[in-house]
Formats: C-alpha cells, structure tokens, sequence
C-alpha cells in the first residue's frame, strides 16, 4: 500500500501538538475541565448545567450552585459564602442561641436570597414597612455600616413587610425603598408580605425591629438595640470555612471548546477523536510536541514508490 506524504504527515504533526500539550479537556467551553465537571457532578458538554443563565463557572466561582436553577450569582454582588450541608439539621428556633430558620425571599433585583447563602457572615435582619418614616430615615445610617463592615463579613437585610398602601411589596415598591436619591442601599431589600420572616423576631409589636445573626447561624440579638461595637465583637469572632473543590486554573484548561479530530486512515486510529482546544499546539507542548513535529515533517518528505 502506499501512503500520501501529506496523509502520513498530518495526523503525526497534529499527534504532536495534542499529545504534548498538557491542557484539560473542556468540551462545553465554560472554562471547567470535563474531569473537574465530572468530579463534582456536572454536565461536562453543558455549560449551564441547571439552565439558569449563568455559566458552571460563572457560579462555582460565586459560591452558588450550578445544578441548582433557584441558585445564582446575586446580582446585587452581595457575596455568598458557603453552609454546612446539616445546617439547622438539630432544629431551628426565634431566640438567642438558637439556629435560626432559613429564608427564601426576593429582593430588589428580583433574585431570590436566602438567608444560609450567608453562613459565616454577620447578619443584621430589619423589620421594616415602606411607610414607616423611621424605618426609612435609619437607612442611610444602615448603608453606611454595610459599605465599612462588608468586607470584613458582614451583610444587611431589609424585610420590607408592606407598602405605602398596607399591602405585601412588590417589585416596584422594592426598587423605591432601596433608590430614594436621598440614601439608596446596595445591600438586600426583600419582600416580606405581612412580615412572615419578621414576625419571628418581632417582640415589642413596634418598627423598626433590629435581630443579629452570628458567623455560626445563630441568633444573638433578638428585637434588640446594639451599636457597631456589637457588630464588630460579632465580626471579630472565628468560625471553620467551608470550602469547595479547587477547580485547575486557566492555564490548565484549553481556551477554546474542544473537537473531534477525524481521520479516515486506517492503521491511525489513536488520533482519531483525541480531544484538542485552541491552546492545544503551544510553548506548552514540551518536548512531546516538537517530537511530533519532527515526526510530521519526516513524513512530507516520504515519497510514493
């Protein structure tokens, strides 16, 4: 039989640059290695496994959950941090030093928060309604202890329990509470129909209403009246992260979705469907690619018999 020089030479090249390329495969080109996918239960040829809009990626990195539609970046960046799987698994309860109850709740940018998504921060909950007038004027103080505490781990939650006219907040209500041009927030303004979170915290039957919730989950102030000074004692409190998988960088994963290399030659065919991206042939490939091209060009220059 008697073979092309460019049939024998172009599979060698390419087997080459594949071979020593070094780069993890990532079929759905979400910047996720198929194996990584695999590993922690993803869909390797989708890269939006639950459908929600957002990338595997684009949630893994935010801490949300990709095979979990309800579960996405918040876009109001507010920043998520991971629970405990058993979390409120021994019980919940409304008083100092118990776990409190988790939430589901939607906030100003029609996301869906909930209250676990914050485990390992310092969570102050307020009771509020849009007509309360010292509801609102304690808000720019609210803002301001947001934007000087963030970082350090701690959020704010508005639990706007009816509107001007006595009714459960909707979008358009939210979105007034949270960008009054006198003193907007960037933190969390959820609706809270008749206050059904709220009323687990409420005491004295009068608003504004403060509770703090520690690192751990648990209540430390029910109805209470505490300043910065407990907010930072609270902050200044350790608690065991939880943590993820670490997922390969960049440089490990190829740039581009993957194909399929095929070839109709027989007697090669450990190159046909071996994966590549568009990294694939690069300073990377060491000394396996250069191989290959050597190899490659032996082969141009075989001439038929």
């Amino acid at each position: 039989m008697t073979v092309s020089r460019f049939a024998l030479a172009l599979p060698i090249l390419l087997a080459g640059c594949v071979g020593g390329s070094g780069l993890l495969a990532d079929t759905d080109g979400d910047g996720l290695a198929d194996s990584f996918e695999e590993e922690i239960g993803l869909d390797p040829d989708s890269s939006d496994t639950d459908g929600d809009g957002f990338s595997d990626n684009e949630e893994w990195t935010a801490l949300s959950d990709p095979d979990n539609a309800e579960s996405y970046p918040y876009t109001g960046g507010y920043d998520r941090t991971l629970a405990p799987d058993d979390l409120g698994d021994d019980g919940t309860g409304n008083e100092v030093g118990d776990v409190a109850e988790d939430f589901l709740l939607v906030d100003q940018f029609g996301d869906t928060v909930n209250l676990y998504s914050f485990y390992g921060q310092v969570i102050l909950l307020k009771n509020s309604a849009s007509w309360c007038g010292p509801c609102r004027s304690s808000e720019e103080e609210a803002e301001a202890r947001y934007q000087n505490f963030r970082d350090d781990g701690f959020i704010q939650i508005t639990l706007l329990g009816e509107d001007n006219a006595g009714q459960p907040p909707n979008d358009a209500a939210l979105n007034d509470w949270a960008d009054t041009p006198a003193n907007p927030v960037t933190f969390p303004v959820v609706s809270d129909g008749q206050w059904g979170v709220g009323n687990r915290y409420e005491r004295d039957g009068g608003i504004p209403t403060f509770s703090v919730v520690g690192r751990d989950m648990t209540l430390r102030s029910v109805d209470g009246q505490h300043g910065d000074a407990f907010i930072e004692e609270l902050l200044a409190e350790d608690i065991d992260a939880i943590t993820r998988p670490e997922a390969p960088s960049e440089d490990e994963v190829g740039d581009l979705p993957n194909e399929q290399l095929e070839y109709d030659y027989a007697g090669f065919d450990g190159a046909a469907g071996a994966p590549w991206g568009g990294a694939s042939c690069n300073a990377a490939g060491g000394n396996a690619g250069v191989f290959g091209l050597l190899l490659g060009f032996l082969g141009l220059a075989i001439r038929r018999r």
